[in-house]
Order: structure tokens, then sequence, then C-alpha cells
């Protein structure tokens, strides 16, 4: 079997599940400062391969938590000779010394950037003071926190950047970015439209930070603040308090009313697959009738909903995965997704399950390849009841057929999603106040 194929796929899944969320041609850029003035940028440009007739100078094979466009792309930044880097899914990265002819066309998972520098106007991206020439934001940042409940209506969540520097210089670029959160593990940038505030995190493992602008701002005029202070001290507190506390309390504060969700593969081990081959699917649960449109799946994990935990099998991981091949080409893995939810009495929930589609049918003619019949199961426990425990024994899935492979091949030699492949479905979890609940099932 052809090698660069399994790579490619194996990038399809870091790079874009769930929710797939990765455009056909993504620009990253990188700034780094050098010991002079001069500012290191580098462009990063999917589906682009580097075209020269020099070797690379540098070829590096990334390590296996390692394997994303942005970890090659940092090895040339902080490589003063470097001129020219390319990144080939999943683990291939190649640093030139010279400037490369041009960029051409690549296979997928391919990305190709050139350094270019430029006089850096300022080098301060940690608090910088109001007169910044590059800030006009004075952030408050402390070290291992996140932002408290985010509202991803009004937020923009972003994976190309490689630095809690490159996340806030973006925020001081937004006219309309009050607050952003930086999660090194993951390089995941949230750029927020108003002020939060922040929560402390374990403080280990990678940078996590939390930056926002203040609460208090200065008015212009001090006869405004005496007036503001007390009128909202004294209408808000007495007339909020009472009707929370006694609309919510009963239900909430008596039963827990926890439900788990699990996403698997029916079997335990790679190897223990009926097929070979590659599938991914994943879920995302919402709330219905919630008007914020809050998301509990992998790709929100940074931002996740007060109701709810999202924990994969895989640190790493962004879906229930499974790849069973040839052990002498890849390695073989299997990742499953568990999410909770809290306090689900009087409250129904939408469990959607996707099937993430591939950029093509790989190997649909060896023997034993059929990876799409392979489904994952989703089950649902309910924690909180004495006489009702698993919603469905069976769980729920959604169909296969062996003749029914995920893509079919057009005349062009191109592939293209099988309309006939149903991957989707949503079971609906409707739970009483006392934490009994029902359920429906709609294949999509």
């Amino acid at each position: 079997f052809k090698q660069n194929e399994e790579n490619n796929k194996s990038l399809e899944l870091h790079s874009s599940t769930p929710n797939m969320h990765l455009r056909a041609i993504l620009v990253l850029s990188l700034s780094v400062l050098t010991s002079g003035e001069l500012q290191r940028i580098i462009q990063f440009k999917e589906g682009k391969a580097c075209v020269t007739g020099n070797a690379p100078d540098v070829f590096l094979k990334l390590g296996k938590k390692n394997q994303r466009p942005g970890r090659c792309k940092e090895k040339c930044s902080l490589d003063e000779k470097c001129e020219a880097v390319q990144y080939i899914a999943p683990r291939s990265c190649k640093l030139w010394y010279s400037t490369i002819d041009q960029m051409g066309p690549g296979q997928p998972g391919t990305f190709c950037g050139r350094v270019k520098t430029k006089i850096a106007e300022d080098a301060a991206l940690t608090n910088p003071p109001t007169a910044s020439p590059i800030s006009t934001k004075d952030f408050v940042i402390n070290p291992y926190t996140k932002c408290a409940t985010i509202n991803l209506n009004r937020a923009k969540v972003l994976t190309q950047y490689t630095s809690r520097q490159e996340c806030q210089q973006r925020c001081n670029k937004m006219p309309k970015c009050k607050s952003f959160q930086w999660n090194g593990k993951r390089n995941s940038c949230i750029l927020i439209k108003y002020k939060v505030t922040s929560e402390p995190v374990k403080q280990e493992g990678e940078d996590r930070v939390c930056g926002y602008l203040p609460k208090t701002i200065v008015s212009a005029s001090p006869t405004k603040a005496p007036t503001k202070a007390p009128t909202k001290a004294i209408t808000k507190a007495p007339t909020k308090a009472p009707t929370k506390a006694s609309t919510k309390a009963p239900i909430n504060a008596t039963i827990m009313c926890t439900l788990k969700a699990t996403l698997a593969f029916p079997f335990d081990t790679p190897n223990d697959a009926p097929y070979h081959g590659y599938n991914s699917e994943y879920m995302e649960i919402t709330e219905v009738g919630d008007a914020e449109g809050y998301v509990c799946s992998s790709y929100y994990s940074d931002g996740l909903p007060s109701w709810c935990t999202y924990q994969n099998s895989d640190p790493n991981g962004e879906s229930a995965y499974v790849a069973n091949i040839d052990d002498n080409y890849d390695e073989d893995i299997l990742t499953s997704e568990t999410i909770k939810i809290f306090k689900a009495a009087g409250r129904t929930f939408n469990f959607a399950v996707s099937h993430h589609f591939f950029g093509q049918d790989y190997y649909p003619d060896e023997p034993g390849w059929e990876d799409h019949v392979m489904a994952t199961v989703l089950k649902i426990n309910n924690q909180s009841h004495g006489s009702q425990t698993a919603l469905n024994n069976d769980g729920w899935s959604h169909p296969t057929d062996i003749n029914t492979p995920t893509h079919v091949k057009q005349q062009n030699g191109e592939w293209k999603v099988n309309p006939d492949y149903q991957g989707d479905f949503i079971v609906t979890v409707a739970c009483d106040d006392n934490c009994l609940c029902s359920t429906s099932y709609t294949l999509l």
C-alpha cells in the first residue's frame, strides 16, 4: 500500500475533526522576533508544495503528539537560517536555508511557507502600555487561567496559531475583541467579543491563559460614577436573587440527574475490528430551546457549557476514531468519546452523531478494506434514577451496507461523498422533573 495515502488520511482526521473547520486555503501566519529589529513572518499555505531544485537542509520527523503544521512551522521560526518550510502529513517537516523557486500544487495535507522579514514595530506583547504602537488594549493576563463560561455565538475559535502572543496580537487587531483565551496544549485561540472573568486551571503542562480588558472603565464625567454604583446595587440584587432561587432550586438542588454518553466502536482493540481501514465519528450535544446555542463537543472543549464535560480516551483525540491497518506502515489507533450532562431534570437534549468523510475512499479494491461498514455505537446511561440506567441496552448507530461505500469515484477520477451513505443521526433525550428520561431516534 502507498504510505503517502495513509499519511494524507491521518492528517485529515487530526486537522479537521470534529466539525472540520479547516478551510481549503488556510493561511497560517507566525511572527517571531530575532535578536535585532527584524521580524520574521511565515505564511503557511495549505495544499501548496515547495518547489525548489535544492534538497532540504533539515529533515525532521515530528513526534506522535506534534503531528500538526504549526509545530513544523515553529521549527522553522526558531531556526534563524530557515528560509522556507514544508509540512506533509502526518510527521514530515523539511527546512530550507535558501529561498524556494515557487509554490506548486501539493497533495492533501501539504503546507508550504516562505520566511519574510520586516522592521518590528514593538517587541512587547505581554500587557503592553496604552501608548504601544502595536497594542491599544491593556489586557489583564494571569498565567494558568481560563475564561469563564464562553458564549461561542459571540466568539471565534482559531487553531492556526502557535503561541499566546499570536493569539493576543490577533485580539489586539480586532476592534470588537475584548477578551481572548489561549490553550498551548491544543494550539487553540478563542477571540471573545465581550469582557469575561478568568478561572484558575492546573499549573502544569502547556501555557494556558485568559486575557481580558478590565471591567471598570473610567468615566469621562466625575458625576456619573456615584449615580451608577448605588442604583445597580440596589435594584438588581433584591429582584433577581429571590426569583432564581425559587424557580430552579427545587429541581436542580435535590436531583442531580446526570447522563453519561459514550461514543465508541463495538470492539476493544484496533486488531479486533472486522475490517481494515479508517473511520471517524463524533458527537455534539445541544439543549433544546437554548437561545445561546451552546454546543458540548470536542471542538468546543475550551469553552464548554457549564452543564457538561468532555473526555476522549486519547488526550489528543478529537473523535471516536479507528485505524486498523498493516502494522508495517502505520500505527493502529482506537479512541472513544465520553460526555456527561449535569442537571438534566426537566430538560431536553439532542445527542447528534456525525460521520467524518475523508477526502476519498482508500483502497476500495483491496479485500478486507471495507471500513465504511464499521460504525460507532452511542450509549447513554442515566446515573441518577434508581429504576433507569441504560436508556437503550443496545445503543444507537447508523445503518451500514457493504455495497454502500462512503465515497463514489467520478468519471474525471475525483471522489465525492456518496449521497446514499447515511452516517448521521440524532437521539433526543427528554427527562422529567424526577430524572426519568425518554428517547427518540432520528436518522438524518
